[in-house]
């Protein structure tokens, strides 16, 4: 594949670029899961693409699974996009402490999904079983979380620029995307695979900056993921028969 095909490839001393990235790609597809990783300057999205530029012609797009960050999505390919329902709900758990009633309502709703997709797999449902399963008992429950969302900005219950008003604002600016499971079959509800995938990376980077710079271990030598690690803000995306999740490495200085 020549440049021109692929698009220039980014230098790591581009100036618009600030550290590495490391992205984890699984492919699933009947019942088979293939794992690749790539280090270097490109996000996730763009690492993607060069893995999909690759697809013989003529397939129909892949399902790709992700959270709501544009670094995520392939550019100029064509694929059926969903957003991580479990990214959304994490924005309200750090937040039970300050507004249970509320938090609560929506984590126990989500809950009532995740037991349905709890039971798809353990009937082993084929994809088409799953999506009516889920459109029968899951589309409800997410219907009236939407109606209670929206309300509580239609009878100005939340601030709109506090911290529930914003993971609310989230959930309902992406919900077309976050209940993709709803209306195609086999659309997964989070790319929790990827990030289990991404942790072996993680480790081995960490291992790795740990063998040159001692500074990256505390006194009971475990690696400091504050010089070495992930970033907790991580961007992360994957798809359903290929799978993508990319999270910033900070670089460690060296020795003086």
């Amino acid at each position: 594949m020549d440049e021109k095909t692929r698009g220039e490839a980014l230098r790591e001393d581009d100036p618009q670029r600030h550290g590495i990235f490391t992205t984890g790609i699984v492919s699933v597809a009947d019942g088979y899961s293939i794992a690749l990783f790539f280090t270097g300057p490109r996000h996730a999205g763009e690492n993607l693409r060069e893995v999909l530029l690759r697809r013989a012609t003529g397939l129909p797009p892949p399902t790709q699974m992700c959270d709501a960050l544009d670094r995520n999505v392939p550019k100029d390919l064509e694929v059926i996009l969903s957003n991580c329902l479990s990214h959304g709900r994490r924005r309200f758990v750090d937040l039970v402490d300050l507004f249970p009633e509320e938090v609560t309502y929506i984590l126990e709703a989500l809950k009532q999904v995740y037991q349905v997709e709890a039971e798809a797999k353990q009937e082993n449902l084929s994809a088409e079983e799953r999506l009516h399963l889920h459109q029968q008992r899951s589309a409800p429950v997410m219907a009236e979380l939407h109606r209670w969302l929206e309300a509580q900005f239609d009878q100005k219950k939340v601030e709109p620029n506090g911290a529930l008003g914003q993971a609310i604002a989230y959930l309902l600016r992406h919900w077309q995307k976050l209940t993709l499971f709803l209306r195609v079959p086999g659309a997964p509800l989070d790319n929790n695979i990827c990030e289990q995938a991404l942790k072996k990376a993680q480790a081995d980077c960490c291992c790795y900056s740990l063998l040159f710079d001692e500074r990256c271990s505390d006194k009971t030598g475990n690696c400091c993921p504050a010089q070495a690690g992930a970033a907790a803000s991580a961007s992360s995306a994957s798809i359903s028969r290929r799978r993508a999740m990319s999270q910033p490495i900070r670089r460690v200085p060296p020795r003086a």
